[in-house]
């Protein structure tokens, strides 16, 4: 298989080789496992978007976060603090969801809004929605967060 190396983030993800980010020698993988299984804070900003919260991991495959317990996809047996990385497609705006937020910001990208949402403690979580359905700004909603395993940086 060819190897590839690039700096254009748009690129990237589409390409069907596997990659090897340059900065630091990162990690050697897929788009797919890249996007979803970032080695580093460093690689999952290169491939996507993301936000990180602070969680606190006890070693088992789950993280207790400012919102909640959530699974982890690579717990390594790590106990202490963490950062969790929460992708605009792992947060739903939802009318049965728990958690409150505040629509912040809305980008208009063609089949879908990326929506800047602020949670009462200031942390801010993205969401990617179909676009048939614009939320204004300054509205409030309700969060759910999908049922995957995210990743978990100590």
């Amino acid at each position: 298989m060819p190897r590839v190396a690039t700096a254009d983030q748009q690129w990237l993800p589409l390409a069907l080789f596997r990659f090897f980010l340059l900065f630091g020698r990162q990690q050697w993988a897929d788009s797919h496992q890249l996007y979803h299984n970032p080695a580093s804070p460093f690689v999952a900003n290169f491939i996507g978007e993301g936000v990180l919260i602070c969680g606190q991991a006890d070693g088992s495959d789950w993280a207790d976060s400012p919102l909640g317990p959530l699974r982890v996809a690579n717990p390594r047996g790590y106990s202490g603090p963490v950062r969790l990385l929460l992708r605009p497609d792992d947060v739903r705006l939802s009318e049965q969801g728990q958690i409150e937020a505040e629509v912040s910001k809305r980008a208009f990208r063609g089949a879908e809004y990326l929506y800047s949402l602020r949670l009462a403690s200031g942390e801010t979580l993205l969401s990617l929605m179909p676009s048939h359905h614009r939320i204004e700004i300054g509205s409030p909603c309700r969060l759910q967060l999908c049922q995957e395993p995210l990743p978990l940086f100590p």
